[in-house]
């Protein structure tokens, strides 16, 4: 297994999303995306905790009642803690609502709306609130000191970020959809298996 990315995408477990997804209203015949913090959390850095700067965290796009399901390697959490005695931010876990738009006027990404929206996050366990947090394309080079190139935007693995806009951008298009609920949960490990609670602390699975 790669220091900062898994062996494979994460799996795909229809019945489990659908659990999640009836917990927060949705069927699956819209467009939703939904980020998984700490996916990986007894197989990737440290055993235990949800750690900086690798993908250990997962993304899920649904669409048009399941016909679009698809899994990428992802990232919730800043590249770092701190950078230059400034705390950067980590999203809360929740549901937020983003567009379509461009990353730092470059290429393609999901911009939180509406544009320049406080949304709530903690810095170094701080409760806070960030804003311009994306949803944007990180880094796959294990030797760069900033892997997935997050000051508190959600990161996908650029070798797979190209097929999650491609997808997303066409299912948002069939659906007549301009903005798109994103959720973010996170996960936790138990003697008794995997267990997702949303934004509440109540368990979906």
């Amino acid at each position: 297994m790669s220091k900062i990315l898994p062996p494979s995408r994460p799996k795909r477990d229809e019945h489990r999303l659908r659990k999640v997804l009836s917990a927060f209203g949705h069927d699956g015949s819209l467009p939703v995306v939904v980020f998984i913090r700490g996916h990986y959390l007894d197989s990737m850095g440290k055993r235990g905790e949800d750690d900086n700067n690798i993908y250990d965290d997962s993304c899920f796009l649904i669409a048009d009642n399941f016909k679009v399901f698809e899994s990428y390697n992802a990232n919730t959490n800043p590249s770092f803690v701190k950078v230059g005695g400034r705390a950067l931010a980590e999203l809360n876990l929740g549901r937020y609502k983003f567009y379509r738009g461009l990353h730092r006027g470059r290429y393609k990404a999901l911009r939180a709306f509406p544009e320049g929206v406080h949304l709530p996050c903690t810095r170094n366990g701080v409760a806070a609130t960030a804003q311009y947090i994306n949803i944007h394309k990180g880094s796959s080079n294990p030797r760069a000191k900033d892997v997935v190139w997050s000051e508190g935007c959600l990161t996908i693995v650029d070798t797979q970020y190209n097929d999650f806009v491609q997808r997303l951008w066409t299912a948002m298009d069939k659906a007549k959809q301009k903005i798109v609920e994103v959720i973010v949960l996170e996960n936790r490990q138990t003697l008794a298996g995997q267990r997702w609670y949303d934004e509440h602390g109540r368990m979906v699975s």
